[in-house]
């Protein structure tokens, strides 16, 4: 039985475009989810962090916060309560400040915990990303250097037999 020979020319290519296609969907990942990664809880987190200082300043406390987006929030929350406690106010207005800080604490905690995710996935699209590169120039390579070069040399033949007619016979030439 004979059976034909593969196409490995169209594997080549298949297996280049697939590392091109995966280049451009982690490259587009990438973007899109930089972009969009949580904007909305973020304006409120920021929100809420801005009225906290307000009111707590409103009160008369003063404390740094030039590097609040940086820091550990179950510091910031210790430092926060430990102002709440030394302000002179009624208990309603304590209670207030006090849950203020709670839900502060768990949509920085919830935040840093999107970037902790947001850090591996981007990694992970990193490695995707150079993969496809890498498959991307074996099948390239592949397709140009074990297939395509022959096909130009046999194309060459092919016309330069049909111009000149039949090509001289290499083993007399020796």
């Amino acid at each position: 039985m004979n059976v034909p020979a593969l196409p490995t020319d169209n594997l080549y290519k298949f297996v280049a475009l697939t590392g091109l296609l995966l280049m451009v969907v982690s490259a587009w990942s990438y973007d899109f989810r930089s972009s969009m990664a949580g904007r909305e809880e973020l304006r409120r987190h920021h929100a809420l962090a801005l009225i906290l200082q307000n009111r707590l300043e409103d009160l008369g406390a003063a404390f740094d916060i030039s590097r609040v987006g940086q820091r550990d929030p179950r510091e910031l929350f210790i430092e926060y309560d430990r102002v709440i406690d030394g302000l002179s106010a009624d208990g309603s207005e304590i209670s207030q400040l006090r849950k203020m800080n709670e839900e502060l604490l768990v949509a920085r905690e919830m935040e840093w915990a999107r970037n902790d995710a947001q850090a591996s996935y981007r990694a992970i699209l990193k490695y995707l990303f150079a993969l496809g590169a890498i498959i991307s120039f074996v099948g390239f390579w592949s397709w140009y250097w074990l297939h395509q070069r022959y096909q130009d040399r046999l194309l060459v033949v092919q016309l330069m037999s049909e111009r000149f007619g039949s090509l001289p016979d290499p083993e007399r030439s020796r």
